[in-house]
């Protein structure tokens, strides 16, 4: 497909990543969200000069996470691309994700989200860089997909990095196994 077409498919990230907050949070583990939050005069969007139409505007409808998304009220809102003149792709650009991480504890990070063959491809290769073991929840990612074989090749990349591919319902599995021990 094209970018439509997993834009379209975005939604079906979100029942999966939900129940995947849900169950993190309830086991008092860090839940971390990230969001897009273009200023309105962003460099990226094309009255500025940029290659994209207006999207992600801090304060606006286009920039709030899914209506259905479980947010817990202790998770960590991590936002990006908040600067106007300049891009953040990966969830470490630009903020304070590393160090929360390293003063929290945190060694695993579980990722899922939009859009595989960029912006999650791009944090959990520098989560990797990091050190960190990472976690690529297959089911709950979608990708932009311009050219079709572009998340596989991103998932391809990621596990050459050592990049573990796992289901949301493994993850829910191991959930269940951390509360009983």
């Amino acid at each position: 497909g094209d970018g439509e077409e997993g834009e379209k498919r975005g939604e079906e990230v979100v029942e999966p990543a939900s129940r995947m907050s849900k169950g993190f949070a309830e086991r008092g583990l860090p839940v971390i969200l990230t969001r897009v939050w273009h200023p309105a005069h962003h460099l990226s969007f094309r009255e500025q000069g940029g290659k994209l139409p207006r999207h992600c505007v801090q304060d606006t409808h286009g920039a709030e996470f899914a209506a259905d998304l479980e947010v817990p009220d202790t998770a960590w809102i991590i936002s990006k691309g908040t600067e106007p003149e300049s891009t953040a792709i990966s969830a470490f650009d630009g903020t304070d994700l590393l160090k929360r991480l390293q003063d929290s504890g945190v060694r695993s990070l579980f990722v899922a989200g939009l859009a595989t063959d960029s912006a999650v491809k791009k944090t959990v290769l520098d989560a990797r860089e990091a050190g960190y073991d990472v976690f690529l929840i297959a089911n709950a990612c979608r990708g932009l997909n311009v050219h079709p074989s572009d998340s596989a090749g991103a998932v391809e990349e990621m596990m050459k990095k050592g990049t573990r591919v796992v289901s949301s319902g493994a993850v829910e599995d191991a959930l269940a196994a951390f509360v009983a021990s």
